[in-house]
């Protein structure tokens, strides 16, 4: 079962209204209460539910890297690389193989592999 606000709020003993604000950066909370917080949260393997936040009308925060071909070693790396980068921003990685071959596609011809 995965940690949610409401978690944390019952660990601390405060509101989850008041957990949602210190997580999100909210100025309404001071520095101690959203360190405090925070510290709870990381303790209690908190992640964020992007599919929650989409729902409540902030953008997914997810990219999604499309693929014709198949994966390399360096293209596992670069993949690796990009996650661990979006991570840290707050972003999630989708990645999708295309069922199709390049020609079939209608791209210009600056897309196609040389």
């Amino acid at each position: 079962m995965s940690v949610t606000q409401q978690h944390i709020a019952e660990y601390l003993g405060v509101s989850r209204q008041l957990v949602g604000f210190a997580l999100n950066d909210s100025p309404r909370v001071s520095e101690d209460t959203r360190r405090r917080i925070r510290n709870a949260a990381l303790k209690l393997g908190y992640q964020v539910n992007y599919a929650a936040c989409a729902l409540a009308g902030n953008s997914s925060r997810t990219v999604a890297l499309w693929s014709l071909g198949g994966y390399t070693l360096f293209y596992a790396k670069v993949i690796r690389q990009l996650d661990r980068i979006l991570r840290k921003d707050g972003y999630q990685l989708m990645v999708n193989q295309l069922n199709v071959e390049a020609e079939e596609l209608e791209l210009p011809h600056f897309f196609w592999p040389i």
